[in-house]
This record gives structure tokens, C-alpha cells and sequence, in this order.
């Protein structure tokens, strides 16, 4: 599964302007985490609209990225619900394989490398 990760990011530009207008450090993601970032900025954007009348300061992405077999997305601003849906997506990534979206050792192609393996 292959991703053009600059068209990637213009489409989650394109529908949460506010959250990536600063994005300085980069943005790379693996195809199959696509749908868990794209929920998690759904989930900011609906807490971000819940809290319009308090002082909980506007998300601000400032990188995306592989690490160590899962998500790192790095923002600020926010409060404890999004920190908690960022853990979240974090933590969920480690449970799928970036490269195929696999979430089940015993359903790899035996195509794949050890990678998919090593990563879920």
C-alpha cells in the first residue's frame, strides 16, 4: 500500500485548516494508519467545537510521524480529552501494521518481510 504522504497531508489540510497551517516538522504517515489519524483529528475537531467558549487554546499539529513501530503526533494546545484521544491513536497504531494495516500476527502474507511482524 503506497501513499503520496504531500497529497496525504494537503487532504487533512484541506479539512482541518487550523490544526495544520504549521505543520514544521513533517508530516510522514504509513497508509495504514491513514484512517487512525484521520479519526483522531475528527475527534479534535469535535472537542475543539465543544469548547468554543472556553480557554482551551486551538491544536496546532506541529509533526507526524513513525517512531519505534507507532504513531508520534506532535501538537499543542488542546486539553485533557485530547490528550487522552491522542494516547489513544498512539497506543492503537502499535496494534497495526503500518505497512499492510494487519492486526493479526497469524494473518500475514507470508510475502511480508519481519517487519510486520516486529511492528503489531
Amino acid at each position: 500500500m503506497n501513499v503520496n504522504n504531500d497529497e496525504l497531508f494537503e487532504q487533512f489540510k484541506a479539512e482541518w485548516p487550523y490544526m495544520f497551517e504549521n505543520v514544521e516538522c513533517g508530516f510522514y504517515l504509513p497508509a495504514a494508519w491513514t484512517y487512525i489519524v484521520w479519526g483522531l483529528c475528527q475527534q479534535i475537531d469535535w472537542e475543539s467545537r465543544l469548547n468554543t467558549s472556553s480557554e482551551m487554546e486551538p491544536v496546532v499539529v506541529s509533526q507526524v510521524k513513525s517512531k519505534f513501530g507507532g504513531l508520534r503526533f506532535y501538537y499543542s494546545g488542546g486539553n485533557e480529552a485530547i490528550h487522552y484521544y491522542v494516547s489513544l491513536a498512539e497506543q492503537l497504531s502499535h496494534k497495526v501494521c503500518g505497512r499492510c494495516g494487519v492486526t493479526d500476527k497469524s494473518k500475514i502474507p507470508p510475502s511480508h518481510s519481519f517487519d510486520c511482524i516486529q511492528t503489531i
